[in-house]
């Protein structure tokens, strides 16, 4: 998973520990049936953004405000609704950045 790539990043958007998700990388520890959807969720929007941003900045754009999702931070509407609306955010974004 290429979310997983960042503990410290994945740590914060998912609310755990960076031992845990250190663990979850390591094959130690499984997340529960809620958390493994999040995770999927994180990597496909992260994979998504990759397309459009240089690492730093998909972190940047998932914890800032976000007009196209009403103000609202990607990463909290990624936890609350899923991917779909985050993916359209990045659409969006594509959009700005490449006309």
């Amino acid at each position: 998973m290429r979310a997983l790539g960042n503990v410290t990043r994945v740590a914060e958007c998912l609310g755990v520990s960076r031992t845990v998700v250190s663990r979850w990388r390591a094959g130690t520890l499984l997340p529960t049936l809620a958390q493994a959807r999040l995770l999927v969720d994180l990597d496909h929007v992260v994979a998504r953004a990759s397309i459009i941003f240089e690492p730093p900045a998909i972190w940047n754009w998932l914890s800032g405000s976000n007009s196209h999702l009403e103000g609202a931070r990607p990463i909290d509407v990624l936890q609350i609704r899923g991917a779909s609306a985050v993916v359209e955010a990045l659409d969006a974004a594509e959009q700005l950045e490449f006309g």
